[in-house]
């Protein structure tokens, strides 16, 4: 789904989802592997890094899990991530690295 198809709030994902978008765009940046090199020690490390976006970031994930249309949640999460990363090469899906993150951040 072209971003053209997407509410025009919806647009501006940065704004409504800035701390997945900072751990997208910084923790799972495919451009260097500071956090780690599997997705369970990157998630470790943004939760080491993260403690006090927390709260916001699992208020995020949930908003985004609440999104059933596949394809908009897709939209959405490429739109955020920037090029930065993607979820398909370390075998996930975008749905499914969102619930890996929640699940941790649970425990």
């Amino acid at each position: 789904m072209p971003l053209d198809n997407i509410h025009i709030f919806d647009k501006h994902t940065a704004r409504r989802y800035p701390a997945v978008r900072s751990m997208l765009t910084i923790y799972f940046n495919r451009e260097h592997d500071d956090f780690g090199s599997t997705l369970e020690e990157i998630i470790d490390s943004y939760l080491d890094y993260s403690v006090l976006m927390r709260a916001e970031t699992a208020a995020e994930i949930t908003a985004l899990l609440n999104i059933t249309d596949e394809d908009a949640l897709n939209t959405l999460m490429n739109h955020m991530a920037d090029g930065r990363f993607q979820p398909e090469p370390w075998g996930e899906t975008w749905r499914s690295l969102l619930e890996k993150v929640d699940t941790r951040l649970k425990q």
